[in-house]
């Protein structure tokens, strides 16, 4: 949700619009951005509202391009980062509540600067910079961090999942992220919530024994029935189809399309509907 963790009117409204509290609030935090320090009065908000935090914890500074070098996992893994890393470990330990960090995300595809391929990057150094980061909390003493490995999902011509999965030992919940980008992107096409994370959820158990959650998700109006799509999620997908999904965070959000759930009355119906009947609703 934008602006969130410093601006919370947005999620309200949604939350007013829908009729209950998220539980899990997503935002993304730069390691070279002006605010990359940890701040966990943010945290506290987020934890009083009944609501887990969320921060996707990324490895650049967004304005700077793919092309970075400043962060990248094998600097990570050969400990130049090691005083920022404990720094954010110390201020989780002894915030004392759970926090969720989606470290290096979708780094499967190509956008990003750790991604694996891109700017020399191996998948060997991902997971080592992976491991070193969850170490460093561990021997901090910051056990209430969850680790949420989340690539994007599976598809030709990306790295295979498995290829930078860094073991069960350092991972809590494994997400993914895909998006229904139906005609208002120029890849993909209209596709269900089973096509985008069916192939991706059942390879998972072949590599990991760890649950699964919904790291990114979301659906545009364009080329299809928005709310018919949200309510299949709800009601058949993460029901009945894939039960073992601890959790899913929508993108809300008009970015490359309209992906925010009050796109239409129609789709803040459906998702208000399919919640109260979703086993997510309690």
């Amino acid at each position: 949700q934008p602006g969130v963790p410093w601006d919370f009117q947005a999620l309200s409204d949604v939350e007013l619009q829908l009729g209950r509290r998220a539980r899990v609030v997503n935002w993304f935090q730069g390691w070279g951005d002006p605010g990359r320090d940890p701040d966990p009065a943010r945290w506290k908000v987020v934890s009083d509202r009944g609501a887990i935090p969320l921060i996707t914890w990324e490895p650049w500074d967004w304005t700077a391009g793919v092309a970075q070098v400043a962060y990248l996992p094998r600097t990570i893994a050969a400990g130049q980062h090691d005083a920022f890393i404990r720094m954010w470990a110390t201020s989780v330990r002894d915030y004392g509540l759970p926090v969720l960090l989606r470290f290096a995300h979708e780094m499967n595809g190509s956008w990003y600067p750790w991604a694996n391929g891109i700017n020399g990057n191996t998948a060997a150094d991902y997971v080592a910079a992976w491991r070193r980061v969850v170490q460093i909390f561990r021997t901090t003493g910051a056990y209430n961090a969850g680790w949420v490995w989340c690539p994007t999902i599976e598809a030709a011509g990306i790295t295979p999942l498995e290829a930078c999965y860094p073991g069960d030992d350092v991972v809590d919940l494994v997400g993914f992220d895909a998006y229904n980008g139906g005609s208002a992107l120029s890849w993909g096409g209209w596709l269900t919530f089973d096509q985008l994370f069916g192939p991706s959820l059942r390879k998972l158990a072949s590599f990991s024994t760890r649950p699964p959650m919904v790291g990114e998700t979301a659906s545009t109006e364009s080329g299809g029935d928005k709310a018919a799509w949200i309510t299949d999620m709800l009601t058949t997908q993460l029901t009945t189809a894939y039960p073992e999904i601890r959790a899913f965070v929508w993108f809300n959000e008009a970015k490359e399309t309209d992906w925010r759930i009050g796109s239409s009355a129609e789709s803040v119906n459906a998702m208000r509907t399919g919640l109260a009947a979703n086993r997510f609703a309690a």
